[in-house]
């Protein structure tokens, strides 16, 4: 469906407007002044049935639950991500990242061409588990990797083929973990979560990091009574939903560093300008100045946004700034990756540019032109979390590596599934930066 629905469109005109794909009806909204008033409708909240197949994997966590519970889980959840609570997790972010580099290390100096997304998700996917479930849970590195393997599997599958496509690829055997595996887990964290509370109170909050799962216990602590059920869903929403587009993003962004050299030096220079040559831990305030690498990372997600798009229901008839009317049960069709490569909006929308995120183009855009995070009340709760450790991760290895490779943009050949991703790889080749200091950009 993904497909005839991208392909389909491609080719709208005379926007907003109404279209069929076969016996689905949707609204398509692709200007960033009707995209506002859609998404911060609240008639507008409800996500696409479509999403039900979300609902059979992860259960109804934030990112799934109809609007009547996701009012109560976002007052609840908001402020975990608080920068208060991301500041927390600063040292895993560094520790994953510098895992990565030593990973990264096998290919260095090969002179050859391999594919980031192996090292790469692979480190994202430990990131996100020590952040929603910690380091305290017992289980070999098979299991847990099924367990991750199963999320990131969620993304793979077209939504009308789940369930037959599953079970003809051997890949049930992945679901049924994920709805198993997790409830040990939780019994596992009730155990041990009593030894952090009393160390809480003994020695103050900053002597105990408590993860995802591990503030839902603090919450029912405090009264909030929230079931298994619910602190289950809510960590397999993390899970599932972060480890694989900060994967995508780190990936893509390294492909266009070693496609654009002199934007990577850039980057490189303003890193050690900031964060100095050695390799340590950097702190929260080297990485909030990494103004251009941010750059660099939002253009990455304007041009390949890990969600293609979105779909909102609609339970109320409402109308738009022109007055085109949005009839109730109807679908809005969120197009992300259309307005993100619109001519009127991007300039040269294909060629990838991180001035495009300039400040004074970023103040002159409209706030709607940029959804990678999506918008309004139920845009993405976690965007500053995912792009402060998307920095750390390539502040730690473009400080180590130089990348090149000999792929250009036409070899990028994209594979849209629920996530977008490159049907052709992320390949690139690494060269050590520790052996070579006076390398400069050709010019």
């Amino acid at each position: 469906m993904y497909h005839i629905i991208v392909n389909y469109l491609s080719d709208c005109k005379d926007t907003p407007r109404d279209i069929w794909i076969g016996f689905f009806h949707l609204v398509y909204v692709d200007k960033p002044d009707d995209l506002q008033v859609v998404l911060n409708n609240s008639s507008a909240l409800q996500k696409s049935r479509v999403y039900n197949f979300f609902r059979r994997a992860l259960g109804e966590g934030l990112l799934t639950a109809p609007v009547s519970k996701w009012r109560k889980k976002r007052r609840l959840i908001s402020p975990l991500f608080s920068t208060k609570f991301v500041l927390n997790y600063m040292n895993v972010f560094n520790s994953h990242s510098s895992e990565l580099v030593k990973r990264l290390k096998n290919y260095c100096d090969t002179n050859e061409h391999f594919d980031l997304w192996i090292p790469v998700s692979k480190t994202t996917l430990a990131m996100i588990w020590e952040v929603a479930v910690g380091k305290d849970v017992d289980m070999t590195e098979k299991v847990k990797d099924n367990l991750l393997e199963a999320f990131v599997k969620i993304w793979m599958y077209p939504i009308v083929m789940y369930k037959l496509y599953a079970s003809i690829a051997g890949y049930s055997k992945y679901f049924d973990l994920a709805d198993t595996l997790p409830k040990q887990i939780l019994e596992s964290k009730k155990q041990k979560f009593k030894q952090k509370i009393d160390l809480i109170k003994e020695n103050g909050e900053e002597s105990v990091t408590l993860s995802y799962m591990d503030q839902f216990l603090k919450y029912n602590e405090e009264g909030a009574k929230l079931t298994d059920k619910e602190i289950i869903y809510e960590a397999n929403t993390m899970l599932a939903a972060s480890s694989e587009t900060n994967a995508l993003t780190i990936s893509f962004t390294l492909i266009m560093l070693a496609m654009n050299p002199k934007i990577q030096e850039k980057v490189y220079h303003e890193i050690v300008e900031f964060s100095g040559e050695e390799d340590r831990d950097v702190s929260i305030e080297e990485v909030q100045q990494m103004s251009y690498l941010e750059q660099c990372i939002r253009e990455t997600l304007r041009l390949f946004p890990p969600i293609p798009f979105t779909l909102r229901e609609v339970t109320k008839t409402f109308q738009l700034n022109n007055n085109f009317t949005i009839q109730e049960n109807s679908n809005v069709i969120i197009p992300i990756l259309m307005v993100h490569r619109n001519p009127n909006i991007y300039p040269n929308p294909m060629q990838w540019n991180p001035d495009n995120f300039a400040p004074e183009k970023v103040e002159r855009r409209h706030k709607y032109s940029f959804l990678a995070f999506s918008g309004g009340a139920r845009g993405c709760i976690g965007g500053k979390y995912a792009i402060l450790a998307i920095k750390v991760s390539l502040m730690k290895i473009l400080k180590n590596y130089r990348l090149e490779t000999d792929y250009t943009m036409n070899d990028i050949k994209l594979r849209l599934e629920i996530v977008m991703r490159s049907a052709s790889g992320y390949k690139i080749k690494i060269y050590s930066r520790r052996e070579n200091r006076n390398f400069h950009c050709p010019k």
